[in-house]
């Protein structure tokens, strides 16, 4: 065994939905989510793995993917030259029948203090926006 654990306030997570999980939510905030601690060194850092964040009332999705994947052709091969994702027009189509058009437009960073950011800034703006006060 390597010793290598998820910290244990940690959530080793792919994906989480801000409105169907809202203290994951907290826990990506709060920097404890895919986050472990090696009990032999007590190194500790952010598990190299994907996330996609997603909140469906706010209407944004944001993808995390560690800086290595740039260097992965069949990752690249997932954004036309724009950036845009390439999911498929059929993906897209679906998605923007259903109400669900910004899929599509999912924004795409490289470090998770860069997604946490965006999620606020996402939220604050969302907030902004639809508070009648502003």
């Amino acid at each position: 065994m390597s010793g290598v654990q998820p910290h244990p306030s940690s959530h080793d997570l792919r994906s989480l939905n801000a409105d169907i999980s809202p203290e994951a939510r907290l826990d990506l905030l709060d920097g404890r989510v895919n986050f472990f601690r090696c009990e032999r060194c007590d190194c500790q850092g952010l598990l190299p793995v994907p996330l996609l964040y997603h909140d469906m009332g706010r209407r944004f999705m944001v993808e995390y993917h560690p800086f290595e994947a740039l260097d992965d052709p069949e990752f690249l091969s997932n954004f036309d030259p724009s950036g845009e994702s390439v999911a498929g027009a059929e993906t897209s189509r679906n998605a923007a029948d259903g109400g669900f058009d910004y899929v599509a437009r999912r924004h795409v960073v490289f470090h998770m203090g860069e997604l946490v950011r965006y999620v606020v800034f996402r939220e604050r703006l969302h907030d902004h926006h639809t508070d009648p006060g502003h």
